[in-house]
């Protein structure tokens, strides 16, 4: 992220990250506070790993789909990378973890080998970190101000961004009932307004 704002000689940036992608949003604000002004918060992954949930919700899939998910994930096809098993995997996943799972289907993910090996390539970068991390350090000194939107449904527990909202300070808590993890996609209008009024008041 700070390379990038170098290369785009911008003097302060505003952040907004998903799922894990909001923890390198707090860790940016926390290592950088003098080049980042506001910061969003979107389906947040938990502050430390022990705290992600251990596991996912298949009642939410058909038995076909189960049936399905799991002839993929145990006949090597995933780990291979088709990408029809990878588009049916995460379309799974979004139907999962979504607050209405038939809207899944509405997502085009666009899946092809190139964009498959470069998706593998970053989680296979990340997976070290997300064995083991705790960024809950210093948060209660951060002085960018953030908003923390969530999902009622979301598979992440509501406790686990209201620790986030506790701990640090200038923060706004806002939860969009019968959302899942993205509430970008599923509350879309409520999540523009929100955040565009958020930054209209906090970017720098």
């Amino acid at each position: 992220i700070e390379f990038l704002r170098k290369e785009l000689k911008l003097e302060r940036i505003n952040l907004l990250g998903h799922s894990f992608g909001a923890l390198l949003a707090l860790e940016y604000a926390k290592r950088y506070p003098e080049n980042c002004g506001a910061v969003v918060l979107v389906g947040a992954a938990p502050a430390k790993s022990s705290y992600l949930p251990k596991k996912s919700d298949f009642s939410r899939l058909s038995v076909e789909e189960q049936t399905r998910f799991k002839e993929i994930t145990k006949n090597g096809t995933f780990e291979k990378r088709d990408p029809e098993a990878v588009s049916f995997i995460f379309s799974c996943f979004f139907k999962m973890t979504m607050g209405d799972g038939e809207k899944a289907a509405e997502i085009d993910l666009g899946l092809d080998k190139g964009r498959i090996e470069k998706m593998f390539s970053a989680m296979s970068t990340l997976q070290p970190f997300m064995d083991s991390y705790d960024i809950t350090a210093h948060l209660d000194s951060l002085k960018s101000p953030v908003l923390i939107i969530h999902g009622e449904k979301d598979s992440i527990p509501e406790e686990s961004p209201m620790a986030l909202h506790d701990m640090i300070p200038n923060s706004i808590f806002i939860i969009y009932n019968g959302a899942g993890h993205f509430p970008f996609a599923e509350k879309k209008y409520d999540f523009i307004q929100d955040v565009m009024r958020f930054f209209t008041i906090y970017a720098k």
